[in-house]
């Protein structure tokens, strides 16, 4: 199934089957399709919000990406997981199909039920991917946790800032709980969007991720990484923080409307006080 960038691969037996292992009825057929077309769905719609709403740029047009061909899902066991998003372009050979272009990879697993969110949250980290190398989980799990608000009930659940070096620490060792910091930040830059019109964190997302970009080309030449290739050990270290800090700092001061709201001015001198580098 082709869907825009992506190619979806499933299997109708053994052990990745998407329906269990026995002989497919037309009552599986029918369940089947309306998941496929489920799924079908729910991209579109992901690259819909996260384009057109958000701004940002597919990811098969970003820099980073520009030279991939697709992007590939795998429906297939993955364990306990739910879903996984590759950040290195692959090459596979099929033994069913006869593709052989370079692709980012997409995971999910054939126990996936709509309307489950995990494909818009698995789809958000490429785009994530596309613009910067950081990986640090209270960002990369916790932003796209947030984003999932725009699909499904919307409910932008959220909790205060962080007020001192302590818990600000402590937001960093967060993963997908990071999400509910997200979405308050993605309130307060865009006041009333919750109940608007208007996407929340379309203030935020775009040059947060522009400034990443900024920040981890320093980090890769204060730490002599290769900028078009960071090993996923550097990805994820705990030396980025100092600079996506900054790099928050610096988005929050230039695109939210900080004067109007204490919570954010105040939240902005803590981020400074910690982001030295």
């Amino acid at each position: 199934m082709t869907v825009g960038d992506y190619k979806v691969y499933f299997a109708i037996g053994g052990r990745h089957s998407i329906i269990g292992n026995k002989e497919l009825s037309r009552e599986d057929e029918d369940k089947l399709q309306f998941r496929l077309n489920a799924l079908r769905r729910q991209i579109k719609s992901a690259d819909s919000v996260y384009t057109q709403q958000l701004n940002l740029a597919l990811p098969l047009q970003s820099r980073r990406y520009s030279h991939v061909k697709k992007i590939h899902w795998h429906v297939m066991d993955i364990g306990k997981r739910n879903g996984s998003a590759g950040d290195a372009p692959n090459t596979f050979e099929y033994q069913y199909f006869n593709d052989t272009e370079l692709a980012l990879i997409l995971s999910l697993t054939p126990r996936w039920q709509p309307p489950n969110l995990t494909p818009e949250h698995e789809i958000f980290h490429l785009y994530q991917y596309g613009y910067t190398f950081f990986k640090n989980a209270w960002f990369l799990e916790g932003l796209a946790a947030s984003m999932q608000n725009h699909f499904g009930l919307k409910k932008w659940k959220s909790e205060a800032l962080p007020q001192d070096s302590d818990e600000l620490k402590a937001l960093l060792k967060k993963s997908y709980s990071a999400g509910k910091f997200w979405s308050r930040l993605a309130l307060l830059c865009d006041p009333g969007c919750d109940h608007s019109d208007t996407a929340c964190g379309r203030s935020l997302v775009l040059p947060l991720f522009e400034e990443f970009a900024r920040q981890d080309l320093l980090a890769a030449k204060a730490r002599g990484i290769n900028p078009k290739n960071w090993p996923e050990k550097e990805q994820r270290s705990l030396a980025n923080n100092a600079y996506m800090l900054k790099g928050l700092a610096n988005t929050l001061s230039q695109q939210c409307l900080v004067q109007r709201s204490p919570e954010l001015s105040d939240f902005i001198v803590l981020l400074k006080q910690n982001a030295a580098i």
